[in-house]
């Protein structure tokens, strides 16, 4: 009987959140955009903005207010990414006291200024500046967002703006690669990418962890090796097109690249990034859906993307 009861409320949550995907769908790619501008990482942008957009649909039951979809999905961006920010680095530098009467800065001048930005500033007013001069919040929108006064914004956006100004031609040394290269086993790979290749499911299966989770940012999640077979690995292996995967390095993450070949052209179907342990993989995360990660990576790998697929999952 409860097996039954949440059979239907699963039935009735994939048509809410198809719902909710088309409401947000015309603000996903500024959403992408500012998360790429904290992150500075398609990685950790895709993540955040999976994040968002799950706490955002698991958050509207507890709402009882009128909701404006852009303002609602970058007020839980920015307090999401400041969470992050707070966890990894507690020392916040405090703001100045005195406005100063600095005019709103160009676009161009901030992203080029970004890495000044988020090394200098604290991760706050990184926020406000980018919510204010380049996604065109208004003061009194941002002070909303971030359930602040705006006085307080106003202050913290001149001694930023003031920064970036100060700024001028100076570069911050940083890592070029601050990401920790992926621990997945070569062999693993290597196998993993022969398997697919021959749609071996069998000897797939082989490398897989028998409690694998398996992902697709908030689109879908399976749990364990049998219910993989059954579901995603059935469809794979039923698939009429042409897919060859293979390895490669991609900002920093060693991933598995899966191209749909079609009259001597390839096209970028998806892309994989697996977990190892104890030479099985434990988690997959698919990234056949996120529209934006695939559309940066396209130019990344200068490959075209696969028109022929539906990126939200909505079919």
């Amino acid at each position: 009987m409860l097996t039954n009861e949440l059979e239907q409320l699963e039935h009735s949550t994939r048509e809410l959140q198809r719902k909710f995907n088309d409401v947000i769908a015309p603000y996903r790619e500024t959403l992408w955009r500012y998360c790429m501008l904290l992150t500075k990482s398609p990685w950790d942008a895709e993540d955040l903005l999976q994040e968002t957009l799950l706490k955002a649909y698991a958050s509207l039951a507890q709402l009882f207010q009128p909701l404006y979809p852009k303002p609602y999905l970058f007020r839980i961006a920015s307090n999401t990414w400041i969470d992050q920010c707070r966890k990894r680095s507690p020392v916040q530098i405090p703001l100045e006291e005195e406005m100063m009467k600095l005019g709103s800065l160009r676009t161009e001048e901030v992203i080029e200024s970004m890495e000044f930005l988020l090394n200098t500033l604290p991760p706050r007013q990184v926020v406000i500046v980018l919510l204010i001069d380049v996604f065109d919040f208004t003061i009194k929108e941002a002070a909303s967002l971030l359930s602040t006064t705006d006085a307080t914004i106003k202050s913290a956006l001149q001694r930023a703006r003031q920064c970036l100004r100060s700024a001028n031609a100076r570069s911050v040394q940083q890592d070029e690669n601050p990401h920790e290269q992926t621990k997945i086993h070569h062999a693993v790979l290597n196998s993993f990418v022969e398997y697919y290749n021959r749609r071996d499911v069998e000897a797939l299966c082989s490398l897989i962890d028998e409690n694998i989770t398996e992902e697709d940012g908030s689109v879908f999640r399976v749990y364990g090796r049998d219910q993989m077979v059954k579901s995603c690995l059935a469809d794979w292996q039923n698939e009429p097109r042409v897919l060859v995967s293979r390895r490669q390095t991609l900002w920093g993450k060693d991933v598995v690249v899966v191209l749909h070949q079609c009259e001597g052209d390839e096209y970028l179907h998806s892309i994989m990034y697996l977990s190892v342990e104890d030479e099985k993989i434990v988690k997959w995360q698919d990234y056949y859906f996120s529209r934006e990660l695939l559309e940066q990576a396209s130019g990344e790998l200068q490959v075209q993307l696969d028109r022929e697929k539906n990126l939200f999952g909505n079919s």
